[in-house]
């Protein structure tokens, strides 16, 4: 059984008793319920869906420089395509549209580099003399090998870093007379890339960890009040959270047990709602003043805090370009009468192949919507009027309006890009045919 809040919190049905209470023989030991918390990742890769892993580069020429390379991009691929939140593109697309000057924010979000900073393998030796003299001595071998390497995500629209990670590390091998017996150098070095990469998913992914909500025992010295709270202890253990919640719940509105609030609260976390528990922990940290029920009212608050922001950065994982897209044909779907015809014109672009995305990606969802006619994009007369609005680089609705009836529609999507790098911005606009109004425009950063 699987229960959840905002999809971000899972609870894992388990009993918990601690192994020190078993240990020490004690009859009674505070009830923990094991949950599982979503994190936001260490690097603020919102916006990012299709990302780029480029092979990792290296100063050094030599054959292991060139295997330990190829190994950090293989791992780093893998764990990025583990975490399941990302869509690997080629990188070899990139680096070929990047030395043509194309456009890359219609065909990546995100962009991972890395490169070796350092790789040395180092041999010594030592004799170690022999406590018997008849003995010859130990000759001790070590192979040390060092590796040093940086990775990092820039966002393709304007090729800004959202962050950069340094690893470091050593790895060592000994053998006794024989120097041919020492670990392979790459294989040492295979075993620090799995080990520094290890906590590469948390950098770039929301993830999950375990944590632990412990129930508080009754201290009063009421029999009937202890067998009570005692009872709905057990129901916790054995997974019955919602008859333990109404359980604490009747506890604490008949006596006004701190102790009794105090889990009523908790079980509303894991069996109702985050929002909710806080606001019964809130009323219990005022009323009680106690420092266990405002401890545990700051973590709650600040779980809330991480959930929404994973649910609100993460939720639906696409590129900046796509959110734009997505939000200018919501707009114009809502303002578009039933039974419209409709031509998307291109007026002015800084940036010829992502217009042509933006194009497309609009003409999909105006065709895929009912009592909305569009235009063939293969209008001699519409691709016309595109050249001359280009040429010109401005329209004015006169001339749109003109174009609006020759292409026989009666509203016009005009579509421009203006500016450069983080200063980019997708303008939309929706004309009038017939009354030649501006009826709606948007002007949104990508």
């Amino acid at each position: 059984m699987v229960l959840s809040y905002g999809g971000r919190l899972v609870i894992c049905i388990a009993r918990f008793v601690s192994l020190i209470c078993v240990m020490l023989g004690l009859s009674a030991c505070a009830t923990s319920i094991a949950v599982r918390v979503t994190k936001l990742p260490n690097m603020d890769t919102s916006g990012i869906e299709r990302i780029a892993v480029m092979p990792f580069s290296t100063t050094g020429y030599t054959t292991l420089d060139r295997q330990v390379a190829q190994e950090l991009t293989s791992a780093a691929t893998e764990i990025i395509l583990r975490t399941g939140r990302f869509i690997l593109v080629d990188a070899a697309e990139v680096v070929r549209r990047q030395s043509m000057r194309e456009s890359l924010v219609a065909y990546v979000d995100g962009i991972f580099t890395g490169e070796i900073t350092s790789l040395r393998v180092n041999d010594s030796s030592k004799v170690q003399e022999s406590k018997n003299k008849d003995e010859e001595p130990t000759i001790i071998w070590t192979r040390e090998v060092l590796l040093d390497f940086v990775y990092r995500i820039s966002r393709a629209r304007d090729n800004s870093v959202i962050a950069q990670v340094r690893k470091s590390s050593q790895s060592y091998s000994n053998s006794y007379n024989n120097r041919d017996h020492l670990e392979d150098p790459f294989v040492m070095a295979r075993r620090l890339i799995q080990y520094q990469l290890s906590n590469l998913a948390r950098d770039i992914a929301p993830w999950t960890i375990q944590e632990r909500r412990t129930l508080v025992q009754e201290t009063s010295k009421d029999k009937a009040l202890k067998q009570r709270m005692k009872d709905a202890e057990g129901l916790v253990k054995e997974g019955s959270y919602r008859s333990a919640l109404n359980a604490f719940s009747a506890i604490y509105a008949e006596t006004g047990s701190f102790a009794a609030g105090y889990n009523m609260a908790i079980m509303t976390e894991i069996v109702d709602s985050l929002p909710e528990a806080i606001t019964l922990m809130r009323g219990l940290a005022n009323a009680a003043s106690n420092p266990k029920a405002v401890s545990e009212l700051a973590r709650m608050q600040q779980t809330l805090a991480e959930t929404e922001a994973v649910a609100t950065k993460f939720a639906e994982p696409s590129g900046v370009v796509d959110s734009a897209i997505k939000q200018a044909s919501k707009e114009i779907l809502a303002r578009l009468p039933f039974g419209s015809k409709v031509s998307l014109l291109k007026v002015s672009t800084v940036d010829a192949g992502l217009m042509d995305y933006v194009i497309a990606k609009l003409s999909t969802a105006l065709i895929n919507a009912q009592g909305i006619s569009l235009v063939d994009r293969q209008s001699r007369d519409l691709l016309e009027a595109e050249q001359r609005f280009q040429l010109s680089g401005a329209v004015d609705d006169e001339s749109a309006v003109s174009i609006g009836h020759l292409l026989g529609v009666d509203t016009l999507v005009m579509c421009s890009i203006a500016g450069s790098g983080s200063l980019r911005r997708l303008v939309v606009q929706m004309l009038s045919v017939e009354t030649g109004e501006l009826v709606w425009q948007v002007s949104q950063e990508i």
